[in-house]
């Protein structure tokens, strides 16, 4: 492979990451909202209509990021930015290992279970699906914790192939995060019950 598209191929591997990141960033704002049921009380006691399309919109975000992620290499004419196009990449140039190879069997299995809802509640309205209420995406948490973690390895796995070095960005705090939304809730409710 030629410097030229080496580089080239590193710089698309970063912004593949950075989709990676948003997908875990989505995941955990959703998770800190709403996997407590204090919390949960607190955010719809604050606003409920809010964090409840916030609830939604947070869902949908996350099936189509795993969608993204987990498309083809190539969609008609045009290439993907998906692990399946880094995959074939580092197939082309003879970077390839069995545990990419693997660990993207494990990523395309997730994909199997969550896509028919993004293909027809998600970014479609599949009128059928609508009227029959059908539940669609469901997965054990196991299977998504599993996906979760197979991208990390994934991308780690594709980083080092390509000279780069590994990068955890599973949970990244910041200021003015979700975490500091829950904090001030908190602290205003407390506010609220000693007045």
């Amino acid at each position: 492979m030629s410097g030229v598209a080496l580089d080239q191929l590193k710089h698309d591997f970063e912004m593949f990451k950075d989709q990676c990141r948003l997908l875990f960033q989505t995941r955990n704002t959703f998770d800190s909202l709403y996997s407590d049921e204090f919390v949960k009380e607190l955010l719809y006691t604050s606003a409920k209509w809010f964090f409840d399309d916030l609830h939604r919109t947070l869902k949908d975000a996350y099936i189509l990021q795993v969608a993204r992620i987990t498309d083809p290499a190539k969609t008609g004419t045009n290439s993907n930015l998906s692990a399946q196009y880094f995959s074939k990449q580092l197939e082309t140039h003879g970077l390839s290992t069995d545990e990419i190879t693997n660990l993207l069997v494990n990523i395309n299995k997730y994909r199997r279970l969550t896509n028919k809802a993004r293909s027809k509640l998600v970014a479609h309205n599949d009128l059928k699906s609508f009227r029959e209420r059908t539940k669609l995406g469901a997965h054990e948490w196991e299977d998504m914790q599993d996906f979760l973690g197979d991208i990390v390895d994934f991308t780690d796995r594709v980083a080092r192939q390509l000279g780069l070095p590994p990068e955890d960005y599973r949970a990244e705090a910041r200021e003015g995060d979700v975490i500091d939304l829950i904090r001030l809730l908190k602290k205003a409710r407390k506010q609220k019950e000693t007045k």
